[in-house]
């Protein structure tokens, strides 16, 4: 993931200079690609002219207000994940963000390790990378379905050979469940097969 992550572009929008250097300094250590601006229009012209996927976001700033530059943001590109930085947190500023489909927000100060937490949950709902977790349950779920299909077995019949239930064997299958080892044996052994047949292609 960490060779792909320089592809993904964050931009860092905080009228202090120093917090921006900072912020840019920790991302770019774990492999992003970071821009900064220290205030909204310059924020915007660096969002028209290039893709960006992230955006860490201050709230108050001088020329626009962070609200302002977070709709002018949605109206520009909406699949832009947008993470709320202040240290002036309100109940109604956070219902304002949320309304806007913020994805996430940090209080100033902030640790790095909360930082780095909340972008990576970002990165994911971006789209463009997978988390390796979810990877690893869709390919053993496609393993399963193939080879049950091979055998010519419907789903309920895995799953009574099994001693499985229906649902189970079907949220395996989508990749939406994760399957012990317990589970892979007795699929495994429905189908004639070893557990590692069931996780070839990882």
């Amino acid at each position: 993931m960490r060779r792909l992550i320089d592809k993904l572009k964050i931009l860092v929008i905080d009228d202090d200079k120093n917090l921006c250097e900072n912020i840019e300094k920790i991302l770019s250590f774990e492999g992003y690609s970071v821009k900064t601006a220290f205030d909204g229009p310059g924020a915007l012209k660096i969002i028209q002219s290039e893709k960006i996927h992230i955006v860490i976001l201050d709230l108050i700033m001088p020329k626009m207000s962070g609200i302002d530059v977070f709709k002018k943001i949605r109206n520009i590109d909406p699949n832009i994940k947008i993470i709320i930085l202040t240290g002036y947190p309100t109940i109604e500023t956070a219902v304002t963000t949320l309304r806007g489909e913020a994805s996430d927000y940090i209080t100033k100060p902030f640790k790095n390790e909360n930082l780095l937490k909340v972008v990576k949950a970002a990165v994911i709902k971006t789209g463009l990378f997978e988390d390796p977790l979810n990877r690893l349950d869709k390919q053993i779920g496609m393993n399963i379905k193939n080879y049950r299909m091979k055998k010519s077995l419907m789903l309920k019949d895995l799953a009574e050979q099994a001693g499985l239930s229906t649902s189970l064997i079907s949220q395996l299958e989508n990749g939406k469940n994760a399957a012990s080892i317990l589970t892979l044996y007795k699929i495994a052994q429905v189908l004639g097969l070893k557990i590692t047949d069931l996780v070839e292609g990882l």
